[in-house]
């Protein structure tokens, strides 16, 4: 698209600039180290630096490429690991603007809202303090959308965000359908042909080094997991955050009933409805065909010969953006004072001071925090076992008995996190996911306990050695 500087278009970019500066703004005010997968995934990362394959030398439960493309950003960053929670915030940034770009083709005018429209929904606010693979999914999916008329580049780029997290599939095959139900055949087969090809490129060398692997962490075990959180307590979260932009979307979908956007949508929803592990994260790629499908509600608003509608336009989009705004300006509220606060990792100095003074011996224990205290000793993790998540042991794939005897018999500091309450303070606790009971009993005894933020219950640190060795 060709611009010209002319005063629409720098009102746009001083718009859009505003916008932009604010969200930084916002999320600088919760910069700082976070419980949670990254950590699995920054570990996973330098490994991979130093010539250690996933699957083949640690469980990688998803496809390679967000640990590949996290190396990259690895060695660019070297120790300052800290900026890796900058990522999640500049991919955000241009999606934003490829929405900008995209509907400034119908809606040149109002186009310079739809960056905020995004950026402030709860969906993205709430998911972007964590660098979990989703906002290099999103962005993918912005620019296969945005390129769809090149389908061996869209398929290329729904390639990539699939070889980061599978969930992208459910929403890929709502995009064929519409593909294929609007009679596209040509665009239909290059984009599903691009799709595989990709796929087949970087899948091969896993495939071929670890085959058995690739097929039990990235497959078996998604079917295998045990139900997770509530999809009741998850669905209602966002309902009730978002529930302007939902109702909207929904108006959206009976007025219009034009499946380009609401396909992909309809195809998430139905796979996350019989899914049975549903995390919070995986509903924000819903995002971004949210705000497309309140650019077709402007359009229509624009382009429609039905008289009421053609009388009050101005006033019937006055109301909604004003309504969208007041709306997000609650959630900025909500976001910043019980969101944004949460897994904060307050204590990781006093934890990476507390270990280097130990002698030496591999870490294990929560994947939400270990491995990030072993990059910042320099501490080996056992068996660069990064990524402890019940739900592995849960689905088989790991073997808690098994890996805890293992630990034990080499010895190893564990580290948990523990409540932050007085009267649990003599309790040892927050292992029991990963760590086999009787074991621990037996050979595992209290260091410390390390105290967190107090803001959430599981912020304190406890560290335990657990040894074979009288």
């Amino acid at each position: 698209m060709k611009f010209k500087l002319n005063q629409p278009t720098i009102i746009d970019l001083f718009v859009i600039l505003f916008t932009l500066g604010l969200f930084y703004w916002i999320k600088s005010l919760g910069f700082s180290y976070r419980f949670g997968d990254s950590n699995a995934y920054f570990f996973m990362a330098n490994q991979f630096l130093h010539g250690l394959l996933p699957y083949r030398d640690y469980l990688l439960a998803d496809p390679p490429l967000l640990v590949i493309l996290l190396s990259g950003l690895k060695a660019l960053f070297g120790s300052n690991i800290l900026l890796f929670q900058a990522v999640p915030i500049v991919l955000e940034s241009a999606t934003a603007i490829l929405i900008y770009l995209e509907v400034k083709k119908k809606l040149p005018r109002l186009a310079k809202v739809f960056p905020a429209m995004y950026l402030f929904t709860f969906l993205i606010l709430a998911t972007s303090d964590y660098v979990t693979g989703l906002h290099f999914v999103i962005f993918f999916i912005a620019l296969a959308y945005y390129v769809r008329k090149k389908p061996y580049l869209s398929g290329f780029f729904w390639a990539l965000a699939t070889l980061i997290k599978l969930y992208v599939i459910p929403g890929f095959l709502g995009w064929l359908i519409y593909l294929s139900l609007n009679k596209h055949t040509q665009q239909l087969k290059q984009t599903i042909s691009s799709y595989i090809l990709t796929g087949v490129i970087v899948m091969l060398p896993f495939l071929i080094i670890a085959p058995e692997s690739v097929i039990n962490q990235i497959i078996i075990h998604q079917f295998n997991r045990p139900e997770g959180i509530s999809k009741t307590n998850i669905f209602t979260f966002f309902i009730i955050h978002d529930f302007i932009l939902l109702v909207l979307t929904t108006l959206s979908f009976f007025m219009i009933k034009k499946y380009k956007t609401f396909l992909p949508l309809i195809c998430w929803l139905v796979f996350y409805l019989i899914f049975n592990d549903l995390y919070y994260l995986y509903l924000g790629v819903l995002a971004f065909w949210i705000v497309l499908s309140l650019a077709e509600l402007f359009n229509y608003l624009a382009t429609t010969a039905t008289p009421w509608v053609v009388a009050n336009k101005q006033q019937l989009s006055t109301i909604i953006i004003f309504s969208i705004f007041l709306s997000q300006l609650i959630g900025i509220k909500i976001y910043h004072q019980a969101i944004q606060p949460q897994n904060v990792f307050s204590q990781i100095d006093e934890v990476s001071h507390y270990i280097q003074q130990l002698p030496d011996k591999p870490l294990y224990g929560s994947h939400e925090f270990v491995p990030l205290i072993a990059l910042k000793t320099n501490h080996a993790l056992f068996q660069d076992q990064a990524d402890t998540n019940t739900q592995l042991f849960g689905s088989g794939a790991l073997n808690k008995k098994e890996l805890s005897t293992q630990a034990a018999e080499q010895g190893v500091y564990l580290l948990t996190r523990v409540a932050n309450v007085a009267q649990n303070a003599n309790l040892d606790q927050g292992y029991e996911g990963y760590f086999d009971q009787d074991i621990f009993e037996k050979y595992c005894q209290r260091l410390t306990i390390i105290d967190g933020s107090g803001f959430e219950l599981f912020s304190d640190v406890a560290i335990y050695e657990c040894t074979q060795d009288d």
